[in-house]
């Protein structure tokens, strides 16, 4: 797998944030490996380790989760998207779809949150 968007902004990141790989496994509870390969793009973060990583790095979760391209770019989901967001939940391992659904649930209260305003 070759450098993402993703990986290449949180490589970006960490150099601005004087942190590195150990430092960033320790601080989002992941093994050093794990946050190298997200880094170089070997693989990327589960949406719980994305909510993680949000707060960690004082980011909102829709930047990293449109350079992870699990959200269109403009923000509004087409129907396509929706429907692959759908399938990569129904194919997560049982365990895992606490994370997605937090990572729906996380969605869900944005879209909320600015409808009010």
């Amino acid at each position: 797998m070759a450098e993402t968007r993703f990986s290449a902004w949180l490589s970006e990141r960490l150099s601005r944030e004087n942190l590195n790989y150990t430092s960033l496994a320790h601080l989002v509870d992941v093994s050093p490996n794990t946050a190298r390969a997200w880094c170089i793009g070997e693989s990327t973060p589960s949406p719980e380790a994305v909510l993680s990583l949000a707060k960690t790095l004082h980011v909102d979760p829709l930047v990293m989760y449109r350079l992870l391209d699990w959200l269109p770019a403009n923000g509004e989901l087409k129907d396509d998207a929706a429907e692959r967001l759908a399938r990569k939940i129904t194919q997560l391992p049982p365990g895992d779809r606490e994370s997605a659904e937090a990572f729906v649930d996380h969605l869900e209260a944005r879209r909320r949150a600015s409808q009010v305003r």
